[in-house]
């Protein structure tokens, strides 16, 4: 099939983790270069996805424009994880998932 038949089909994208991957990366990098205080208040704190929350939907929002799928949300998530607190889960908050979208 085609670009024009993809892009018209009915069927769901397929998802493309690799670039998922990529596109999670950039989107929260971008956060921890533009709110260096609001991410280490929440590094502090414990709770890095509270100090950040406004930021990180609006990333979510845009990354799930390109990656629609339920299972981008767990590659999403890990990014968030990876990015913003050197993988220390303890780090992130109360609301924070790997495997589903917080809210």
């Amino acid at each position: 099939m085609g670009i024009l038949g993809r892009l018209f089909s009915n069927e769901p994208a397929v998802l493309d983790p690799v670039g998922a991957q990529r596109l999670a990366r950039l989107l929260i990098a971008e956060i921890k270069l533009s709110e260096p205080y609001k991410l280490q208040r929440g590094i502090k704190t414990s709770d890095v996805c509270g100090s950040l929350d406004t930021e990180i939907r609006e990333a979510r929002k845009g990354f799930h424009e390109s990656y629609p799928q339920d299972e981008a949300d767990a590659i999403f998530n890990h990014q968030l994880l990876d990015v913003l607190a050197n993988g220390d889960r303890t780090k992130m908050g109360a609301t924070f998932s790997l495997g589903s979208r917080f809210s």
